[in-house]
């Protein structure tokens, strides 16, 4: 209430006061609530890894090393431990559909599939999982529109991982441009983000190519993987 000289009564300064007093007090519940132990939930969704220790989830992955070191032999087999949920050597897996785009060499990786069948004959649970292949030829930033659309339709509840086997052969620009790698690699975090999967590309190189290292320097979500000649994988 104001009184005759403008001025507010002590009452509804009071009256304000305490309302105030009141909000702060609600919202100081609000933010310090606490929940027992014991009454939590906890999904595998959470984690923060397909693989533990080795494959983030959400991310973007570049494993790359020269020609014939065994990089997509370690991601084939990394992709059929994420689809059919089993652990990787010892190591916690989240498992999840994995689309793998092998763009070169399909009668190599027909060759491959066909040796893990036998490899596995007592085992198919971890002999396949959910992995499914293309062989079609990609330009990842020219038709990443379509590549979405054919993704949604082929996995409608989402999907673990994608695999982009090669980075050379999925370009369609130069790897050593800063500008050309850019958008690429803007193409390769779209579908990170529309799926909230890992995408994973392969590399071949003896080192990373300029261009490649002039936009990773100013990329955090990037983890990168080196398998080197002796197949052993650094990071």
């Amino acid at each position: 209430m104001l009184m005759p000289d403008g001025r507010c009564s002590h009452a509804a300064v009071v009256r304000a006061t305490g309302s105030f007093r009141s909000r702060v007090r609600l919202e100081a519940e609000k933010r310090w609530a606490f929940k027992r132990a014991q009454d939590f939930t906890y999904s595998f969704e959470q984690r923060r890894y397909v693989i533990k220790h080795v494959i983030p989830h959400p991310g973007q992955v570049l494993v790359y090393g020269p020609p014939k070191c065994g990089k997509t032999l370690k991601v084939e087999d990394w992709a059929h431990h994420i689809g059919a949920g089993c652990s990787y050597r010892g190591l916690l897996v989240v498992g999840g559909p994995v689309a793998y785009l092998s763009l070169e060499g399909k009668a190599a990786m027909e060759d491959r599939i066909e040796a893990r069948r036998h490899a596995h004959e007592k085992d198919p649970d971890v002999a396949w999982g959910d992995v499914r292949y293309t062989f079609d030829a990609l330009n990842l930033i020219r038709d990443q529109e379509e590549l979405i659309r054919r993704l949604v339709e082929e996995f409608p509840e989402g999907m673990k991982v994608a695999i982009i086997d090669t980075l050379n052969r999925s370009m369609g620009g130069d790897e050593n441009s800063a500008e050309d790698m850019r958008a690429y690699l803007a193409a390769s975090e779209r579908i990170m983000k529309e799926f909230n999967c890992t995408v994973i590309i392969i590399h071949h190189c003896g080192r990373m190519a300029s261009g490649l290292v002039a936009v990773q320097q100013s990329m955090v979500p990037w983890t990168c993987l080196c398998v080197s000649p002796n197949r052993r994988m650094t990071p």
